[in-house]
């Protein structure tokens, strides 16, 4: 009787387990994606940032020393400065966004990979395990 109810507890420990695993492994699998997803922002954002750098250097470089045609070269300067501070303000953000979401994507595979549980029946042994990493 004892040993009956031992097993019965053991096999609802397991069960209920595995459920929470379950539950585990999809937040964790999501929370990757979204990671990924961070990624991608990233580097679009950065990407983004070095074509206006692209730009902005040419207006300011090439469009710049037509001074003689051009009346108001301030305007010129101006374009091409703002144009180049708006590639920073692209390029620093999406390199922070990219380097965020590949550490987080590390971290929440880590833990997924670390996630694990089951009955094990081999020749030599029958066992059960579970592992738990905080």
């Amino acid at each position: 009787m004892k040993s009956t109810t031992k097993l019965l507890t053991v096999l609802i420990l397991l069960m209920c387990t595995i459920v929470v695993n379950a539950q585990d492994s999809t937040m964790y699998k999501l929370k990757i994606e979204k990671s990924e997803s961070m990624q991608e922002t990233g580097t679009i954002m950065m990407g983004g940032g070095f074509l206006l750098l692209a730009a902005g250097g040419f207006v300011y470089q090439f469009v710049n020393p037509l001074k003689d045609e051009i009346k108001d070269n301030s305007i010129v300067e101006g374009i091409g400065i703002g144009i180049v501070s708006v590639a920073g303000a692209l390029i620093v953000p999406g390199l922070i966004v990219d380097r965020i979401g590949k550490h987080r994507e590390k971290k929440y595979q880590i833990k997924l990979d670390n996630l694990r549980s089951g009955l094990y029946i081999s020749p030599d042994q029958i066992g059960l395990k579970l592992t738990f990493n905080f």
